[in-house]
């Protein structure tokens, strides 16, 4: 959602304007509030911890722009109170699961801290959710016959409740974005450890459904594994998992019949800005039957450049008609991205198809960013409330007008079921 006030540009936006936008969020910055000194760092272990705390509790109210939205003041106070006074009886990754908790409690998706130390031990599994359950998705060398497992249980709790404990770290509005977020949290020991879903963090045990189909009980063991070392599942990548390295890019498909533009990033004001013109050349100079603008994994920035560089042109071309324009969303679709898929339904004939999204069409945005002082923990908080199109109601996510959700075997068969299912124009008109 990042600076959408100070980018009001028109399609036909030249170079120069977008470098006044530039200075314009510059300004912006400036002016908004800065987090306060640090103080001298105390001579023990828990002052430190406390330090971090009591920081917390200061500059999160100040710095949001509306810290007690949902959690009331009173509640929040009372949860800095009592880590305050229970840091002596906890270890460290415990302080920091609690820290977590206290921030994700704020309510809304954009103000978060990591509950995750950054050199923590990781059990050798990476998962996903998909409509038919959690799998896994990736692990690290010498376990290679548990990818395509679906988890079932971690220690001896069934995945729902071990997701329903995870919830309480995850910032998040909707029950997409905690499926999205939480993976990165149920591979964790100090994670699990702290919230009672393992006994010790040295190893843990994994109830799967393997490929096969047989259900096993495993012990996988905590390990550092660098980034590097993680192995994906060998999979034909469909389209819009390609060329994830660039923040947009378009080809026309089927003999030129369809133009499909995938929109990873909402950034670059000035490479968009040559990006949208060289779209609706295209629209202008053949003849495409078909678009289809393909936000998924999009996770945001600035809302305004596909708002002012490329809608206002696209809705004055013939391509805007039912059945003829979609959007795709899914899970990973949040912030600015959610917001112009959201304009995209409601300025154009666009039908919207895929997955609910993990962000909301409007709410708290604007991120702003502090750190601790101690344990240089990052958190994020709104600087800002984006008012909603009352055509959209209170929802907590953009809803797809037709519904595909990906499946587990959608994503081990490299099928994408929206695209093919677009690319022969199946859905002509919906709500």
């Amino acid at each position: 959602m990042k600076w959408r006030k100070a980018l009001i540009l028109t399609a036909a936006t030249p170079p120069a304007l977008l470098v006044l936008a530039a200075i314009a969020v510059g300004v912006f910055l400036l002016l908004q509030p800065k987090p306060a000194p640090r103080p001298e760092p105390a001579e023990t272990r828990d002052g430190r911890w406390q330090q971090d705390v009591e920081y917390l509790a200061q500059e999160l109210p100040r710095l949001h722009v509306n810290a007690f939205h949902t959690t009331p003041q009173r509640t929040f106070d009372s949860a800095v109170a009592k880590l305050l006074h229970d840091i002596p009886q906890l270890q460290d990754h415990e302080i920091l699961v609690r820290i977590a908790q206290i921030v994700a409690a704020v309510g809304d998706a954009h103000t978060a801290a990591s509950a995750r130390a950054p050199d923590s031990r990781s059990f050798p599994i990476r998962g996903a959710w998909f409509s038919d359950g959690f799998f896994v998705v990736r692990t690290a060398p010498g376990f290679k016959k548990l990818p395509r497992s679906e988890v079932l249980r971690i220690g001896d709790l069934n995945i729902e409740e071990v997701l329903r404990r995870v919830g309480t770290v995850v910032s998040y509005e909707n029950e997409t974005k905690l499926r999205v977020d939480a993976p990165s949290y149920l591979n964790n020991p100090d994670v699990l450890h702290a919230l009672g879903i393992i006994p010790e963090r040295d190893s843990a045990s994994f109830t799967v459904r393997q490929a096969d189909g047989d259900t096993a009980t495993i012990w996988l063991p905590a390990m550092r594994i660098h980034r590097d070392q993680w192995e994906a599942v060998s999979i034909n990548r469909p389209r819009y998992l390609q060329r994830r390295s660039e923040d947009f890019w378009f080809e026309l498909m089927e003999d030129g019949e369809v133009l499909y533009f995938k929109y990873n990033r909402c950034r670059d004001p000035l490479g968009f800005w040559r990006f949208s013109r060289s779209v609706l050349n295209v629209l202008d100079e053949q003849p495409v039957e078909r678009m289809v603008i393909d936000f998924r994994g999009n996770g945001g920035g600035n809302s305004a450049l596909f708002t002012y560089l490329l809608l206002r042109g696209l809705k004055k071309q013939s391509v805007n008609q039912r059945g003829r324009l979609y959007g795709i969303i899914d899970g990973a679709t949040f912030s600015s991205a959610v917001m112009n898929a959201a304009e995209l339904r409601l300025e154009t004939a666009a039908i919207l198809v895929g997955e609910p999204t993990s962000g909301k069409p409007y709410g708290y945005g604007e991120v702003g960013s502090f750190t601790l002082p101690n344990s240089g923990l990052t958190v994020w908080y709104s600087s800002e409330y984006f008012e909603a199109d009352p055509k959209l109601g209170d929802t907590p996510s953009l809803e797809p007008d037709v519904m595909i959700m990906r499946t587990s075997e959608d994503y081990f068969t490299g099928k994408d079921a929206v695209l093919d299912s677009l690319i022969v124009g199946l859905f002509v008109s919906s709500k």
